[in-house]
């Protein structure tokens, strides 16, 4: 399964493409991080930056910048940057050239677009993203809290039935970390620390059922 996120600045894509990790173990790069780990000798000398981790940090500064640096990596094979990020990774997060997207868009078995500005995230303007919206087969509306959000990328994560037996979902009772599993085989058990880890990590108070959990997402096992 492949996978390409989209959307504007701060609108959660990468909360979205690092549940889905977690979720069906996949793995995911983002544009930004792909193209400065294999262009930082340019990047660092253009930015000033001491450390590829400041650089990274502070990438929203120079989004306008990154935008043309990807687009010149891009020529004039413009879906280059895809295959050599789909060649170690099932998700692509934060492809922002439209000529990109036509170019590579068929690499992808699924297109999805997160949305925050129903919250009043605002837009990026076209010199950094032009993409529209209405390309991608599933819009993730990013209005609301996190646990709202977790609910809905579960929900996504178990449909994406790519192979048998993946994680669908990771859940805290409180005592122990409960991984779902969509080959219906019922659920792993781990250790208290990591339960109280998953359940900081996904916003849920220690106490809560794995019934309720389970109700809540509407998984059946």
């Amino acid at each position: 399964m492949k996978l390409l996120i989209c959307g504007h600045g701060q609108h959660g894509k990468d909360s979205v493409a690092d549940l889905l990790c977690d979720f069906n173990n996949y793995k995911a790069s983002s544009s930004s991080a792909y193209a400065m780990k294999v262009l930082e000798d340019v990047i660092m000398a253009h930015t000033g930056y001491s450390s590829f981790a400041e650089c990274y940090e502070k990438r929203s500064l120079h989004r306008p910048y990154l935008y043309e640096l990807i687009r010149n990596y891009n020529t004039p094979d413009k879906a280059r940057l895809s295959r050599e990020i789909l060649q170690e990774h099932q998700i692509y997060v934060g492809m922002r050239d439209l000529e990109e997207f036509n170019a590579s868009k068929h690499l992808y078995d699924l297109k999805v677009w997160v949305d925050a500005s129903g919250r009043g995230v605002p837009l990026e303007p076209i010199t950094s993203f032009n993409i529209p919206k209405d390309e991608f087969d599933v819009i993730i509306e990013n209005n609301g809290t996190y646990d709202q959000l977790v609910y809905k990328v579960a929900k996504l994560a178990n449909s994406l039935q790519d192979h048998p037996g993946k994680i669908v979902g990771s859940f805290c009772d409180g005592v122990n970390l409960y991984y779902m599993r969509s080959d219906g085989k019922g659920a792993h058990v781990r250790d208290k620390v990591a339960a109280q880890y998953n359940s900081v990590k996904c916003g849920y108070s220690d106490g809560i059922t794995v019934k309720q959990m389970i109700d809540h997402f509407g998984y059946t096992k």
